[in-house]
């Protein structure tokens, strides 16, 4: 693998929470707007943008950790934003070339067919 944050798992959550999000219906698979898709999750107004084929994350509202929450997951949140933040072009661009690549995969292996999820990615929450 390429990126240095992301296990196998951790990658294969991603594409298939995205495509589970269509199911049943297909969609055309986008390893940007999954990994958006997933950021969505932690902050809804940040996201990885690209321009000029340079990645960047854009987070114009960064989550605030209130460490008298004892409930709150806003330091996992926190730490997700501080990854992107510090990454730079060469982190995400590896990160999405290993979602991409696993993604093609997941086609070969019969997790997904004719852009929907297959059976087997519904019935497997973890590939490894």
């Amino acid at each position: 693998m390429k990126n240095n944050r992301y296990t196998i798992n951790g990658l294969y959550l991603i594409v298939r929470r995205f495509y589970l999000d269509s199911f049943p219906n297909p969609i055309s698979f986008d390893a940007l707007d999954a990994l958006n898709f997933e950021i969505k999750k932690i902050n809804k107004k940040a996201k990885v943008d690209e321009i000029n084929k340079v990645y960047f994350f854009d987070n114009p509202s960064p989550t605030v950790v209130d460490p008298s929450n004892p409930f709150s997951n806003a330091s996992e949140q926190k730490s997700e934003e501080e990854y992107f933040e510090k990454a730079g072009d060469g982190a995400i661009r590896n990160l999405i070339q290993d979602i991409r690549a696993l993604e093609s995969w997941l086609w070969k292996a019969g997790y997904i067919d004719d852009k929907i999820a297959t059976e087997k990615m519904l019935a497997n929450k973890s590939i490894v």
